[in-house]
């Protein structure tokens, strides 16, 4: 597969597996947030209020050494479609995730891919869909029910929220001031899996969404997305079109 595709593919592929973590503790707090109930109410009444959410993306792969940058489109639907498609002069790709069902045209090879999210997440329990989950991550949202087994802990203006589960760990980092995250790590064991890191945030409609997010996979070498979102429109209807060319081949993974 060429490395433009791959990394096109790439940057769906790391937000779904992202949400592969759960946690458990709970400890100090800082003043604002009494106890683990009232940093949920926080954390609840900051997320973005909409139905439509658009944006443009510049986007900056680097998967093997190889550097690409491109443009292209991001749509969601909320806790029901993610959309987007990558350009560099032409379309190299474009991408569709709903509640059971992943699916990615590459459009420099004629190919296509269905997938099911639990190909990516595998049996980990999640407290929203996968659709759900990966939104609250491109929105810098923490991406689960937060409860009294989560280990949370407040160091310099930081709130650390750990959760574990059979086979690892995933931490999240979030600004205390404003609760949206700073850098969310995946673990597979004691070895990081995943991070994503939030660089810059910027308003939208009096709620605070990420500017630049940088998303580093680990598995099978390092390989590294780096988005900007532009233009973000929230509205109450976006056209989005997908469908699969009936000569395309489909990819196997």
């Amino acid at each position: 597969m060429p490395n433009k595709l791959q990394g096109s593919i790439l940057m769906l592929l790391v937000f779904t597996l992202s949400s592969c973590g759960l946690f458990r503790n709970s400890s100090s707090l800082p003043d604002t947030f009494k106890n683990i109930r009232q940093l949920k109410r926080g954390l609840n009444e900051l997320q973005l209020n909409y139905n439509w959410f658009s944006a443009k993306v510049k986007m900056k792969l680097n998967t093997g050494g190889n550097n690409l940058k491109t443009s292209g489109e991001l749509k969601m639907k909320k806790d029901s479609l993610v959309w987007g498609k990558a350009t560099k002069f032409i379309e190299l790709a474009r991408f569709q995730m709903q509640q059971d069902e992943f699916s990615v045209i590459n459009r420099l090879e004629s190919k296509y891919a269905k997938l099911n999210p639990k190909d990516f997440l595998g049996d980990v329990p999640l407290d929203f869909s996968a659709v759900t989950t990966v939104q609250k991550l491109l929105l810098g949202e923490f991406p689960f029910v937060l409860n009294d087994n989560d280990q949370v802990e407040f160091i310099n203006q930081v709130i650390s929220i750990t959760r574990t589960h059979k086979t690892g760990k995933l931490t999240a980092l979030l600004d205390a001031s404003t609760l949206k995250m700073k850098e969310v790590v995946v673990y597979d064991g004691q070895e990081q899996k995943l991070a994503l890191g939030y660089n810059q945030y910027q308003e939208v409609e009096s709620s605070l969404v990420p500017a630049i997010l940088n998303v580093h996979l680990f598995a099978g070498g390092s390989q590294e997305v780096g988005l900007e979102l532009l233009n973000i429109r929230l509205s109450n209807q976006e056209k989005v079109e997908f469908s699969i060319p009936d000569d395309y081949e489909q990819m196997q993974f």
